[in-house]
């Protein structure tokens, strides 16, 4: 619960910057790099900080750079990069054609060495709302994130990635999260309340994988992830 609420306050801090301000509706969170030390234990205290890395103005929109940490004493338990993406409005311009590249076949990627189904469930973005205190409306309200371009109400970012993690501690680590030093993720579409996701990971290295996490039709919803297990 504190990686989630620190990710919760530190958006909530960013949104709320007037020299920056951000259209939430149009907020989506790109990647996310997290290192554990290990795990909390029930009484402890933990210190946490956020540090707004970068900002930087793209004609896609404008990235967002921010470090998250968390402590308990003088020990760094967890060390983490993200990036925030805010979707450039539409300006009614037509994007200027570019040249046709000839079409390119590209090679069909290895078999995963493992991989494993995951089902969100329906109220998936409802629950996950109120456990981490991210409320918002494009997660819990349809009508609003219709508004805002999407199809329907979108999971969290954040929950996409613990729903990957558990797949890989349950099938990869015997089920022990104390052995997850690390995952990195990239998040590519977003997933719907209901849907069935697949979970891959081909060996990297040495207690290192290679993951992705796909939709329903087969497509990343995250990509270019890495998992070091302990």
């Amino acid at each position: 619960m504190f990686h989630v609420r620190l990710m919760r306050d530190l958006l909530f801090l960013i949104i709320e910057d007037p020299a920056l301000d951000l259209d939430v509706l149009r907020l989506v969170h790109g990647e996310h790099d997290a290192r554990f030390s290990r795990l909390l234990r029930a009484g402890e205290r933990l210190s946490v900080a956020g540090e707004l890395v970068s900002a930087v103005e793209k004609r896609s929109g404008l990235v967002i750079t921010a470090r998250l940490t968390g402590d308990v004493g003088e020990e760094r338990v967890v060390d983490c990069v993200t990036v925030f993406f805010i979707r450039a409005k539409p300006t009614g311009e037509k994007p200027a054609e570019r040249a046709a590249k000839p079409a390119e076949s590209p090679a069909p990627p290895p078999p995963p060495d493992w991989s494993s189904a995951v089902v969100v469930s329906a109220d998936a973005s409802y629950r996950y709302a109120q456990a981490s205190g991210d409320v918002n409306p494009i997660h819990v309200d349809p009508a609003t994130a219709r508004a805002a371009g999407l199809p329907d109400v979108i999971l969290h970012g954040l929950c996409t990635m613990a729903l990957t993690a558990r797949a890989l501690t349950d099938g990869l680590a015997e089920g022990d999260a104390s052995r997850l030093r690390r995952l990195s993720v990239r998040w590519a579409r977003p997933v719907l309340n209901g849907q069935t996701l697949t979970v891959t990971a081909r060996r990297a290295g040495e207690d290192v994988w290679a993951v992705e996490t796909l939709g329903p039709d087969g497509k990343p919803v995250i990509t270019a992830a890495v998992a070091e297990l302990r």
